[in-house]
This record gives structure tokens, C-alpha cells and sequence, in this order.
């Protein structure tokens, strides 16, 4: 296979002062508990899967929970660990748990399809890291093959699994795509290289002297992965990223640092993390331009992108690690706390997740707020005006305070839920000196707590007077 040494052009943005989050950014604790919750995934519909300690059964194993917004609903309870869920876009789930209907002590794979759990395997063997995509076709790793105990890779096309591989070296880290296609690294005596199943045929995509690791797929077909360098000199064992385009293999990265973690979104455009000397920095490739988009002091680790570019990583700005998010132009620090949040997930409407340490692991979940009603845009019922009740009488999914025709507050209706912010001027009820008009300003000229532009005698505009506030 053809390979182009692709030569990156860096255009520094060096944002190495990230901007605070505005208060428009609301940060919602999911879980509060004393156990142990991480790891979580969000789908499209901003529904969050994690692995915690606990829950119904109390015990100090790891189950599975599954929250839609709204709730959060307890998917397993039993005796063993069960770990590292994966959720689609339809809400379907999948992780590997040791226990099951065999009853044996090895890893086995469970499916929750939106309504009920089924086990997709039973078996003496590992089997563990499974990864869905949004058709329900499954991929995992599993200790099946005559090379027990290197794994093999199993593939389940939503009625059956058919190992895929069956070798006398390691295959593990497998990613699948919308298409059913498949990569993973697997061994090929010494080291590591990149496979991949378009759905009838396998390719061996490298074929070199050293590793190549952490393979991801997008829904064309393209790869991206890190892999020790080609260029003799000081850079050999570091590594570097490359893509393939689906013919062609591009060295993304050739320098004396090691780059590690690439993700890729639908577009191609892929970020990773590598130290620039100094510390761990983010990096972005929208295709033609690799773009460097923290120079800090401290590390940045971790990144994902969504399908609209954005991304989010961990920062080690503080005493412990936190959460930042790039919208396209302007790095934003979403938290900075002496705790240390981890691992942070986006998804395409920049929701994002992750877990948070304080005496132990929780679930946290930020978007942005545009009435500042402490409820995120994605799930709002009346988007720009202030409802924090969110009461919705005619369940249309119009809420009370900005519905037309709400359903309430006529002869024998309920009372209907009003606007925290009646006016729509950006400042709460209570707060507000003219909660019925619109005054951004709150000018109150005879300091008598009602504003000028409410006030019969506002002490203002008059002859010698100053200028009152206008209604906005």
C-alpha cells in the first residue's frame, strides 16, 4: 500500500489562557451517591450510559446504568462486575460482564435493546470490549480462538456472532463503523499492525517493523491509529499518527514527540494529543492542516471530537484535571476545581460527559442554558424563556410559560407555571425592579426599587433630571 509522508503545515493558535465558561454553560450532577460511578458514553439523543458501584442491590460490584435525560434507571443488579457500556443512537447498550446465565466466573457479553437484556454469549472464554454501532452490529474481543489465551475478534451482526479472526497472535481494540466495518490491531509476531473488514474482505492496512495502536473508523471507511515513526533519527520510537483515506496511508504527524489517541469524526477531521516539549498539547487535522490548539504549561489529554468539529479533552490546569471544550474558534475551561474530572465525552449537540472525583466518582453532564433556567437547551421546553418547573399542562412539549395555547390557568385549568423572568431581560422575577418591562439596565434614579422605566415618579427625565432608562 502507498504511502504519502505528508508533511503538516501547524497553525498555532496557542490559546494557552482558555476563556472561563459563560454562565450560559450549566453543569447538571447526574449521580449523588457514595459510590463509585465512571466511564460514562452519551448517545445523540444526549442519553448517558456509565458503569457505577451499588445502586438497588447495594453491593460493591459494578452494574450498569442508563440515564434518558430525565432518569435513571438501574439496567443490571446482580453479584458480578459488569463494565465499560457502549450506547447507539437508538439507546441500545452493550458491555461485557463476569457472570451470567452459564454461570461462570469468565467475561461474557450482554445487549439491553430498549427493553430487555439478552446475553450474546456463554462461554469458558474472555469475552470483553465490545463496541455497537447504530445498526446493532457488535464487535468484541474474546479469548475464542485456537491461540487461547491471545484473543480473537468476534463480530455479531444482530443475529449472529462469527469470529473473524482465528490466528496464532494477538487481535484486540476493535472499532466498527456504521457500515458494519471493522479495525483492530492484531499481531503479526513482534508487533502490532492495523486490520481491517469492510464486511466480506479483510485488508492488512500496515506492514512495518513497529507497533501501530488504537485504531478508529468513521462511517466512510476512513482510519486513523498511532504508530512509531518511519524517519531514522530522533523520533523513530516515538509515536506518530497516520490516516488512511481509504487508499492511501498519510503520516499526519513527523516530529520528535510522541502522539498518541487520535479520534476522527464523520467529516475526517481528527485530533489527538502530543507533547510539544513543554507538556501534552491537543491537535486538530480539518483535513489539509494540522492546527495546534492549546500551548499550556500543563498536559491535555484525551480528546474527542464531534460531527461539527468541536472537542473536548483533559486539562491539567489546576490541582487536579479538568474539562475544556473548543467550539470551532475559542478554547473554553468548563471546570477548574481541586478535584479531578475525567475523561470527557461530546456528543453532536454539544453535550457533554464525563466523571468527576470528589470523596468518590460521579456522573456530570454540561450543555449550554440560554434562558439560564438551570435546565439545558437540549431538553428545555420553552427554550428562551425562563421555566424552571418546566410544567407542560397539555403535554405538547410546549411549556406553560411559552405556550400559546397551554392547557391551564382558564376556569377550572391548573394555574399555569410562570416565566422566572416574565420580561425576557435576562434578570430573574425576584431580582428584577421591573419584573413586567423590559429593562436590561435596572436604572432606578429615586433608588425606591422600581425601575425607572416602571416607575410613575421615576425621579428622571424631567426638567434638570437625568435621562431615564428606555424600555428595551
Amino acid at each position: 500500500m502507498r504511502k504519502l509522508f505528508l508533511i503538516p503545515i501547524f497553525l498555532l493558535l496557542f490559546l494557552s489562557v482558555a476563556v472561563l465558561a459563560s454562565a450560559q454553560w450549566k453543569i447538571t450532577n447526574v449521580t449523588r451517591n457514595s459510590t463509585f460511578d465512571s466511564l460514562p458514553r452519551i448517545n445523540a439523543s444526549s442519553h448517558v450510559v456509565w458503569h457505577g458501584q451499588g445502586g438497588t442491590d447495594e453491593g460493591t460490584d459494578y452494574e450498569i446504568f442508563y440515564y434518558d435525560g430525565s432518569t435513571i434507571t438501574q439496567l443490571t443488579s446482580n453479584t458480578y462486575g459488569e463494565y465499560n457500556p457502549r450506547i447507539n443512537a437508538s439507546g441500545h447498550v452493550v458491555w461485557y460482564g463476569y457472570g451470567g446465565v452459564d454461570g461462570g466466573d469468565d467475561a461474557e457479553i450482554f445487549y439491553y435493546n430498549g427493553s430487555t437484556i439478552m446475553q450474546l454469549t456463554s462461554n469458558n472464554n474472555n469475552d470483553e470490549y465490545p463496541r455497537i454501532n447504530n445498526s446493532g452490529q457488535v464487535v468484541w474481543t474474546s479469548g475464542a480462538g485456537s491461540d487461547y489465551p491471545s484473543r480473537e475478534i468476534i463480530y455479531y451482526d444482530g443475529s449472529t456472532a462469527t469470529q473473524l479472526t482465528n490466528n496464532s497472535y494477538e487481535d484486540r481494540n476493535p472499532n466498527i463503523n456504521a457500515n458494519g466495518h471493522v479495525v483492530w490491531e492484531g499481531k503479526d509476531g513482534s508487533d502490532f499492525q492495523i486490520f481491517y473488514y469492510d464486511g466480506s474482505t479483510f485488508n492488512q492496512l500496515t506492514n512495518t517493523s513497529y507497533y501501530n495502536l488504537d485504531p478508529e473508523i468513521n462511517a466512510s471507511g476512513h482510519v486513523v491509529w498511532s504508530g512509531q515513526g518511519e524517519i531514522v533519527g530522533s523520533d523513530y520510537y516515538n509515536d506518530q499518527i497516520y490516516y488512511y483515506d481509504g487508499s492511501t496511508i498519510i503520516q499526519l504527524t513527523i516530529n520528535a514527540h510522541y502522539n498518541s489517541k487520535p479520534n476522527i469524526n464523520a467529516n475526517g477531521h481528527v485530533v489527538w494529543y502530543g507533547d510539544d516539549g513543554d507538556a501534552d498539547q491537543i491537535f486538530y487535522y480539518d483535513g489539509s492542516t494540522v492546527s495546534q490548539l492549546t500551548n499550556t504549561t500543563y498536559g491535555n489529554n484525551y480528546p474527542k471530537i464531534n460531527n461539527t468539529g468541536h472537542v473536548v479533552w483533559m486539562n491539567w490546569a489546576g490541582t487536579g484535571s479538568g474539562i475544556s471544550y473548543y467550539d470551532g474558534s475559542t478554547v473554553i475551561q468548563l471546570t477548574n476545581n481541586p478535584n479531578n474530572d475525567y475523561y470527557p465525552e461530546i456528543n453532536d449537540s454539544d453535550q457533554i460527559v464525563w466523571s468527576g472525583y470528589t470523596s468518590d466518582k460521579e456522573i456530570f453532564i454540561a450543555g449550554m442554558d440560554t434562558d439560564d433556567d438551570w435546565v439545558r437547551d437540549i431538553i428545555d421546553n420553552c427554550l428562551a424563556i425562563c421555566n424552571p418547573l418546566q410544567l407542560d399542562a397539555d403535554s405538547d412539549n410546549n411549556g406553560d410559560a411559552c405556550d400559546a395555547t397551554p392547557g391551564c390557568g382558564g376556569c377550572g385549568e391548573p394555574a399555569c407555571e410562570i416565566s422566572c423572568d416574565k420580561d425576557n431581560d435576562g434578570i430573574r422575577n425576584a431580582e428584577d425592579n421591573c419584573p413586567n418591562t423590559c429593562n436590561t439596565q435596572q436604572l432606578n434614579a429615586d433608588h425606591d426599587n422600581e425601575g425607572d422605566v416602571c416607575d410613575d415618579t421615576p425621579g428622571c427625565g424631567g426638567c434638570g433630571e437625568i435621562a431615564c432608562e428606555q424600555e428595551c
